[in-house]
């Protein structure tokens, strides 16, 4: 961190996790730091590159990143539901894997080995599903899901969080997802920097699977 300066980096989604709880202890603890919230097209720096030249300070993203010089720990896991239109014309509240063969998915599109293997998951679930949309926002996969047939994967934080928002439904169903961890990863050296360490220790208590799962 330079210049009371902490630069954040994380999509979209995971900033309305992570961004609000740093920038309440910040100021709950009256440090004189800024929080700068980026996030950048994954086709350019990668996350690693990124904290090895020093311009990002936290990256929490859905893989780890292995470096001898960098701390990358899991912070907490991600549970994943099925969503569908709440008008759905052939899903009702329930639905088991024959019915959902027959429908359409929209799918994340990313290239985390995280995001590879659960899609590997589904499609061992179900088998040759039809995709209607490839998208890297999951705020567009809801927005879609709301207004037409068909069936969306999303995490079941983000359905809590914006269901009364989108016509939307969970499916109920007897399908188990082996849920997603979400890491957090930082140089090490950040920890001599006394604000940093703060911040991180205070991550920690927040997210106490962290302290236990350091890479």
């Amino acid at each position: 961190m330079t210049k009371n300066r902490l630069v954040v980096y994380c999509t979209p989604y995971l900033a309305t996790i992570i961004v609000p709880l740093i920038c309440l202890f910040i100021e709950k603890e009256k440090i004189n730091c800024k929080v700068v919230h980026q996030y950048h097209d994954p086709k350019s720096d990668s996350a690693s590159e990124l904290l090895a030249l020093r311009k990002v300070d936290l990256v929490f993203d859905i893989d780890p990143i292995y470096d001898s010089s960098i701390y990358s720990e899991a912070l907490f896991y991600e549970q994943r539901c099925l969503v569908c239109r709440s008008d759905h014309p052939r899903i009702k509240e329930t639905a088991n894997i024959e019915a959902l063969r027959q429908e359409s998915f929209s799918i994340f599109d990313s290239s985390a080995n995280s995001v590879k293997r659960s899609q590997s998951e589904l499609a061992k679930l179900f088998e040759q599903r039809k995709f209607a949309l490839r998208t890297s926002s999951i705020l567009a996969m809801a927005a879609v899901a709301e207004s037409t047939d068909l069936v969306a994967v999303v995490t079941e934080r983000f359905y809590q969080q914006i269901h009364s928002s989108f016509n939307i439904k969970k499916i109920k169903t007897n399908i188990t997802f082996a849920p997603n961890p979400i890491y957090m990863s930082y140089k090490k050296v950040n920890m001599q920097d006394e604000i940093s360490q703060k911040i991180i220790d205070h991550i920690h208590k927040v997210f106490p699977l962290a302290a236990e799962n350091k890479r």
